[in-house]
């Protein structure tokens, strides 16, 4: 792993540092290391997005497959192994009660791919660019934030592997890369295999990472992205808990809402703020957009802070529309009746999802004031 990310941070010295470097041309000169550092960083998303083996089922809500065996055959969809690879390692009983490992699970190699990606110093005093602290962030900082946004935000369509039907009318399991920079270097119309636009509707794997691989590209991004004169990344992770003393507070009358004590600037919800209000946990979440006003730096597609709060509303709502047909004795409309069984399944399925992302709304808060604002310049 770490060769992959010394190729890169190898390239990148000599582009800066080495008069003449970026006009040669041939094996191991410019082109071919930049492209040996964005065929890592494909490689590196492909087995963050690898699903899990198992059994899964198509969630009308999301247009997502989730899992629902590790047993084959249960399902709409089965992922073997060699589609798939299993996320957690397993042991067997040996003799006299010695536990053998049986397999190894995918888990930590995701979150290496993760570290890989994110960290910038890997303490290895062999070569002077290694004290260069550089990470993938500092090149591609489009698709990094898009990366790890798309894992923080529990959303595999940002960076998961996808069921394809091609015009043939065969399926597979497809991994479109992150990388955008072929379009903008050569001044050509992307491909469809460059970027995820012509995926809208195809259906993503959930089960590609966990609670914990999402914990660790919170923090991962927060420790090694923030720089002194761009802390836009960090700033719109920030979500804060209503009525706490490091929250900000929004007044909100009817239709109107501006900052408490400046009502000169009216504030559009969803475009300028959001806030989930939780069924379960009867708190209340906020968050505000933060612009990108650094010249060095391109914004990120998406805010992170606004779309967890959007996401949670949006699968509060999911939840409450499921329940109110369920006590009507009614279908939703994605569903064909009778469909009690279906419908049971997708509460459960929705209301699991909901109380993650709450639990990671609350864990989310405690990592950023962990760290606050940082610095790697």
């Amino acid at each position: 792993m770490t060769d992959m990310v010394k190729i890169y941070q190898h390239w990148l010295y000599r582009y800066f540092y080495e008069p003449g470097f970026a006009d040669l041309k041939g094996p191991l000169y410019t082109d071919d290391q930049y492209l040996a550092s964005m065929g890592a960083m494909s490689f590196f998303q492909s087995i963050i997005a690898q699903p899990d083996v198992g059994s899964y089922n198509l969630d009308p809500v999301s247009n997502n497959y989730y899992k629902v065996s590790s047993d084959l055959g249960e399902g709409d969809l089965d992922v073997p192994v060699g589609m798939g690879k299993y996320m957690w390692s397993s042991f067997q009983d040996g003799p006299m009660g010695v536990y053998e490992l049986e397999r190894m699970g995918l888990h930590w190699d995701k979150i290496y791919a993760l570290m890989a990606m994110a960290v910038r110093d890997w303490n290895l005093m062999y070569s002077y660019d290694e004290r260069f602290t550089i990470n993938f962030y500092t090149l591609f900082d489009w698709e990094i934030q898009h990366l790890f946004g798309g894992v923080i935000l529990d959303d595999p369509r940002m960076f998961g592997a996808h069921w394809y039907t091609d015009g043939s009318g065969d399926s597979y399991l497809y991994y479109p890369t992150i990388w955008a920079g072929i379009c903008s270097m050569y001044n050509v119309p992307c491909p469809d295999e460059y970027y995820f636009d012509h995926l809208d509707g195809v259906p993503a794997f959930e089960n590609g990472t966990n609670e914990i691989i999402r914990n660790f590209a919170a923090i991962f991004s927060l420790a090694e992205f923030p720089i002194f004169y761009d802390s836009t990344y960090e700033q719109q992770l920030f979500i804060c808990e209503r009525g706490s003393g490091y929250c900000f507070d929004i007044c909100e009358e009817g239709s109107t809402a501006y900052f408490c004590g400046d009502p000169s600037f009216e504030l559009v919800r969803g475009e300028h703020y959001q806030h989930y209000t939780s069924d379960r946990l009867h708190k209340t979440y906020q968050a505000v957009a933060v612009e990108n006003l650094s010249p060095y730096s391109h914004p990120p597609d998406v805010d992170n802070s606004l779309e967890l709060l959007n996401k949670a509303n949006e699968m509060q709502d999911a939840l409450r529309d499921l329940e109110a047909h369920e006590a009507a004795g009614t279908c939703p409309t994605e569903m064909t009746a009778p469909c009690d069984d279906e419908l049971a399944e997708a509460i459960v399925h929705t209301s699991y999802k909901l109380s993650q992302h709450e639990s990671f709304l609350v864990n989310l808060i405690d990592i950023q004031r962990e760290y606050g604002i940082t610095s790697w310049l």
